[in-house]
């Protein structure tokens, strides 16, 4: 449970995430949770099963699409399912949800449905609060707030990287 919120500009992409993490009943806050920059070039915020989101970020340090494009993405999503379907007892891929910042464009990937983000997007638990505020023009570490603040799935603190025109990656 979790929400993650990202912001496309013309001049910087700005990705950010709650720290919530759930045990059965039991939560705990880690601010690096949800939000993974691979390989200096990469970041990949991610929701849903955590075994999942584990193993999809070591898939990627390794795997990069073809073609930055959404043809591309869906070909490694492809690659990831079958390498999943390879492990023993490993979890489904459905399970979790990825906005994935690449060379300054951004992916929704949610099953084998994926698309650009031009604008904006949420995803997790608390994405329709954040989607409202984002529509409203609120900045991403706002939009994570305010559903920190209604969703009693998600919680400060919040994690914010941001990545300018010439890939840059930084984090607040």
């Amino acid at each position: 449970m979790s929400v993650v919120a990202v912001k496309v500009e013309k001049t910087k992409i700005t990705i950010g995430a709650d720290s919530i993490r759930l045990f059965g009943l039991t939560q705990e806050k880690d601010k690096l949770a949800k939000l993974s920059v691979i390989n200096k070039e990469m970041v990949l915020g991610a929701v849903g099963d955590s075994a999942t989101n584990s193993l999809f970020k070591d898939f990627l340090e390794n795997h990069l699409p073809k073609t930055n494009n959404e043809a591309g993405w869906t070909m490694l999503i492809r690659d990831f399912a079958n390498f999943l379907c390879e492990l023993k007892n490993a979890p489904k891929f459905e399970s979790s949800n990825f906005l994935i910042v690449y060379r300054h464009k951004v992916f929704l990937v949610s099953g084998y449905f994926i698309r650009e983000v031009n604008d904006y997007y949420a995803i997790g638990a608390g994405m329709d609060y954040a989607l409202a505020a984002l529509y409203l023009g609120a900045s991403v570490e706002k939009a994570i707030k305010a559903a920190c603040h209604l969703s009693i799935l998600c919680e400060e603190p919040i994690n914010i990287v941001q990545v300018n025109g010439k890939g840059i990656i930084h984090n607040y």
